[in-house]
């Protein structure tokens, strides 16, 4: 099997999710909330 891996690192959130490149579908998603009030600096 081959996977991806897609990250989106937004303002209030932080979305990760695992695809099955054969399928297309969502092997495994996390979404944390970020500490937006820190700064741009502790998104990262």
């Amino acid at each position: 099997m081959a996977y991806a891996i897609g990250i989106d690192l937004g303002g209030t959130k932080v979305l990760s999710a695992l695809i099955d490149k054969t399928t297309g579908k969502v092997v495994a998603s996390v979404k944390k909330k970020t500490k937006k009030d820190k700064g741009q600096n502790k998104i990262l």
